[in-house]
C-alpha cells in the first residue's frame, strides 16, 4: 500500500487491505508465496528459491544491498536494504550523495549504533526526499527519531517493532499526514500525543511499557477516520484510562 500498489476496487465497498489481501492469495495460489500464517495484525509467509531469484533478477536495477562488503547504490534504486549501517553511514552516503532522491523504501536490517550514529541517521533522512517506507529491524544507539523525520511529507509506513531502545516519538511525527500504518517497539515509554493530526493512518500498533493510557487517547483515536486496525500491547489493561 505504501508504494501505490494496491489500486482501489471497483467495488466501493472493498477495502484497500481486502484488496492487498486478495493480491496475496492470488499469488500464493499460483505458488509465488507458500507457507502463509495469518496473525491476524500481520501475515508472514515464505518466497520459494526459484520465484525469489526470479524477483531479485527483474528488481535488480531498482534494489540495492548495502554491507560491509558492497557500498555501492545506482541513481535508479528504489528499494535499499542496509545490513551494515557503518558502512552506509560513512561510505555509501558520502561516496554517492546524489544517488538517493530516487528510494522509496529503506530497511535497516542491523543495529544502528556508534559514536555518530544519531547525526549520521538524522542527515540519512534529509537525504530520502521521497521515502514511503521506514523499517528498523534491530535496535539503535538513539533513544528517539530525529525531529527532522516530520519532513518525510511521503511517508507512509513506520516500523520499528522489534526496536527496544526508542523510548518516544518526536513531536514532528505529527507532520506525517501521508502516514497510514505506524508499528511501534516495545521499549516505547511515552504514547504519542495528539494522534488525532495523523488524518492517514489506517493502522496503528502500538507497544508500550506504560501503565496507563493517556486520557486523551480514545478522543483522539475518534478523529482518525481512516483507522481500520489499532492493536495495543504491553499496557496493563487494568491501567487502562477512561
Amino acid at each position: 500500500m505504501a508504494q501505490g500498489l494496491i489500486l482501489q476496487s471497483s467495488n466501493p465497498n472493498e477495502k484497500l487491505e481486502e484488496v492487498g489481501l486478495r493480491y496475496v492469495r492470488e499469488l500464493i495460489s499460483r505458488c509465488f508465496f507458500q507457507d502463509y500464517v495469518d496473525l491476524n495484525y500481520a501475515a508472514v509467509f515464505k518466497m520459494h528459491d526459484l520465484m525469489h531469484d526470479l524477483a531479485s533478477s527483474l528488481a535488480q536495477n531498482e534494489f540495492s544491498i548495502i554491507s560491509s562488503q558492497n557500498h555501492q547504490i545506482s541513481k535508479t534504486t528504489r528499494h535499499l536494504t542496509v545490513l551494515d549501517s557503518d558502512s552506509f553511514f560513512h561510505k555509501t552516503l558520502p561516496k554517492f550523495p546524489n544517488n538517493f532522491h530516487q528510494v522509496r523504501s529503506i530497511v535497516f536490517a542491523d543495529s544502528i549504533v556508534g559514536p555518530t550514529c544519531t547525526t549520521d541517521f538524522e542527515k540519512c533522512l534529509l537525504e530520502f526526499k521521497h521515502l514511503r517506507s521506514l523499517e528498523l529491524m534491530d535496535d539503535s544507539e538513539f533513544e528517539a527519531f530525529p525531529e527532522r523525520i516530520g519532513a518525510l511529507k511521503h511517508l507512509r509506513y513506520l516500523y520499528f517493532l522489534n526496536n527496544t531502545t526508542i523510548k518516544r516519538l518526536p513531536k514532528s511525527i505529527f507532520k506525517l499526514q501521508n502516514l497510514q500504518a505506524l508499528v511501534t517497539g516495545e521499549g516505547l515509554e511515552e504514547l504519542p500525543k495528539d494522534v488525532r493530526h495523523m488524518i492517514s493512518l489506517r493502522f496503528l500498533f502500538l507497544c508500550t511499557q506504560q501503565k496507563r493510557l493517556p486520557e486523551n487517547l480514545c478522543e483522539d483515536m475518534q478523529g482518525l477516520k481512516s483507522l481500520r486496525k489499532l492493536v495495543i500491547s504491553g499496557c496493563d489493561s487494568s491501567g487502562v484510562a477512561t
